[in-house]
């Protein structure tokens, strides 16, 4: 099968804007596809897991493999506008906000059901911890590792004074950040790790505080004057620290809960935690 022109090169954009895994880049090369004989399509792997990437009517519809099925699902896990400001950058974080950690729950849950599926998974956890640990320190984060309640966690403090953890939670590798410092030191992450802003506009309501964060990042909702909600499907927050003040800025102390990420999510966000 022959793939039109510009579609090779939207495949390849994709896979060189998610992080490698285990230190192997993603690769891309042409694809049947068992459902659509007419779509060009790519498929993406980093040696261990695949995603489809095929051209349909103007859209690109991403389809995970998942472990254990024989052949690709008929339906698409995601569709991305292809006419886009961007397609790649949107189809990547669809790809690390939602199909990837799919995938990665899905092995998880394999782990589980082999004999001495607990071990095998404590081992995946931990290896997944080690490889997020190493990254961490390739941008000059200062990490440490303790004893958490689900496990081992990952801490680091910043230059501007942050104090980041990183643990995993639940049996699903779910990962989770604590943060408390400056409001200032989540600006540069949030954009990666929130959802497409959408048809979210900022409220002109609240306190300096929640206005602060909203007319910033519109997909927080103000809950409280003193905190702000992150959509998603484990909720987290960010909330101000102290007695509020008559006005908020960058360095206004919060402590913060951002919820439930994949590891391929915070590996591309590593530069932005050091």
């Amino acid at each position: 099968m022959t793939m039109p022109a510009t579609f090779p090169a939207a495949a390849e954009r994709i896979a060189a804007l998610l992080p490698p895994r285990r230190g192997k880049a993603w690769t891309v090369a042409a694809a049947p596809d068992l459902f659509r004989h007419n779509a060009p399509t790519a498929r993406l792997t980093d040696g261990v897991r695949g995603v489809l990437v095929r051209e349909k009517a103007q859209r690109l519809e991403l389809v995970a493999e998942h472990p254990g099925k024989y052949a690709p699902s008929a339906r698409p896990h995601a569709v991305i506008d292809a006419t886009g400001t961007d397609p790649a950058q949107a189809a990547a974080s669809v790809l690390l906000r939602t199909v990837l950690p799919d995938l990665d729950r899905a092995t998880a849950e394999a782990l589980l059901r082999m004999p001495g599926g607990e071990a095998r998974d404590a081992w995946h956890r931990g290896n997944e911890m080690t490889e997020l640990g190493f990254a961490l320190l390739d941008v000059k984060a200062d990490v440490r590792v303790v004893d958490a309640l689900h496990g081992q966690a990952l801490v680091w403090v910043t230059e501007d004074g942050g104090s980041w953890a990183l643990e995993t939670k639940g049996r699903n590798h779910n990962l989770t950040f604590n943060y408390d410092g400056p409001v200032g030191g989540l600006y540069a992450v949030l954009p990666l790790l929130l959802p497409p802003v959408g048809e979210h506009t900022p409220a002109d309501v609240g306190s300096p505080f929640t206005r602060l964060l909203t007319d910033r990042f519109p997909q927080l909702s103000p809950v409280a004057d003193d905190e702000v909600q992150i959509p998603g499907s484990c909720s987290g927050w960010i909330a101000a620290q102290g007695e509020l003040a008559s006005y908020a800025d960058e360095f206004t102390p919060v402590r913060a809960e951002l919820p439930a990420f994949g590891t391929d999510l915070v590996l591309a966000a590593a530069a932005h935690l050091a």
